[in-house]
C-alpha cells in the first residue's frame, strides 16, 4: 500500500507523460551516483580502454536540468558501461535495432547514434540470460509477473512480434503498462484489464491479443499450463511470504517449460522485516 501511494503521487503530480523519470526509476532502474558499487560491478566486465571510452563520453554529455540524477555524470557512465555489456552479449545483434521509446520521457543516452537506456540495457541483458535456456521461436505465450511498465515486454515483442505477452501486476503499474504498450504498439490488439468470472467468458478475445493484462487475482482463472515461460523480476521483494507461497503455486499450474527469476540475493522488506536468501 504504501509503495502504491508512492506511486500514485508520482503519477498525479509529475504526469504519465514522464513516468519514466519518476516511477520507473521506482522499478529496476536505479540513479546511481559516484561510488556505487553497481558502477564499479559494470566496470569489472569491461576492458580498461572501454571504461574510460565511457567515462569520457559521459563527462561531454550536457547536464539536463530537468533530470532526476543528483550525480548525472555518474548516471550517464553507469548507462554507457551497461550499454557497452550489452554489446558483449549481442550476439543475436539485437541493440543494432532497437532504440529506447521516448514516450514516459526517459533519461536517454546516445551511444553510436542510438537512444539507449538503462531500462533497456537490462532489458536485453535479462533477454539474453533468458536466451541461455530458452528458445523464444518455440515460446507462444509469455507470462511476466510484475513487468512493471512493460520493459521487458517492449523487448520480448519487438524480436518477437509472434509471442503473446500477458503483464500482471497492480495499479497503477498496470494502468501505465497497458497505455504504454498499447501506443508503442499501435498495430497490435491488446485485451484490456477488465472484470470477468471465467476463462470461457473472455477466451476468444483473450487469445487473439497479443498482448494481455490482468490483475494477480485473475491469474486463478487462466488454464493449467497456458503460458510456455513465465518470469518474475525483482518483485517478490516486495510482497510477504504467503503471496509469494501463492504465486508459486499458481505459477507451477499455468507454466508449461520455463521460469525466469531475478531477484537480489539477499532482500529485506522494511515495512515488515521479511528477509529472502539464496
Amino acid at each position: 500500500d504504501l509503495l502504491a501511494d508512492k506511486n500514485y503521487d508520482q503519477l498525479l503530480t509529475f504526469g504519465y507523460n514522464n513516468f519514466k523519470r519518476t516511477i520507473g526509476n521506482n522499478y529496476f532502474n536505479f540513479l546511481v551516483t559516484e561510488g556505487d558499487p553497481q558502477i564499479r560491478a559494470a566496470e569489472s566486465l569491461l576492458s580498461h580502454k572501454t571504461v574510460e571510452h565511457c567515462s569520457s563520453i559521459a563527462r561531454s554529455i550536457p547536464e539536463d536540468p530537468a533530470s532526476p540524477c543528483r550525480d548525472q555524470r555518474s548516471y550517464y557512465f553507469f548507462v554507457l558501461l551497461l550499454w557497452e555489456y550489452v554489446k558483449v552479449l549481442d550476439s543475436m545483434h539485437l541493440a543494432d535495432s532497437l532504440s529506447e521509446p521516448e514516450e514516459g520521457n526517459p533519461i536517454l543516452v546516445s551511444s553510436g547514434g542510438q537512444n539507449a537506456s538503462q531500462d533497456l540495457a537490462n532489458s536485453l541483458i535479462e533477454y539474453y540470460s533468458m536466451s541461455e535456456g530458452v528458445s523464444f521461436h518455440q515460446i507462444k505465450r509469455v507470462l511476466e509477473i510484475g513487468g512493471g511498465y512493460g520493459r521487458n515486454a517492449y523487448v520480448i515483442l519487438k524480436n518477437n512480434p509472434d509471442i503473446q505477452v500477458t503483464l500482471v501486476d497492480i495499479p497503477p503499474a498496470l494502468y501505465i503498462a497497458q497505455r504504454y504498450l498499447s501506443s508503442v504498439f499501435k498495430d497490435r490488439r491488446v485485451f484490456k484489464m477488465r472484470d470477468f468470472s471465467s476463462y470461457e467468458e473472455v477466451r476468444s478475445e483473450l487469445e487473439s491479443a497479443s498482448i494481455v493484462f490482468l490483475m494477480p487475482h485473475q491469474l486463478s482463472l487462466m488454464p493449467q499450463g497456458r503460458f510456455d515461460l513465465s518470469m518474475n523480476v525483482s518483485s517478490f521483494g516486495e510482497m510477504g511470504l504467503n503471496q509469494i507461497k501463492q504465486y508459486f503455486e499458481e505459477l507451477e499450474r499455468i507454466t508449461s517449460k520455463y521460469f525466469y527469476m531475478k531477484q537480489w540475493r539477499l532482500s529485506k522488506n522494511v515495512f515488515d522485516e521479511t528477509e529472502l536468501c539464496e
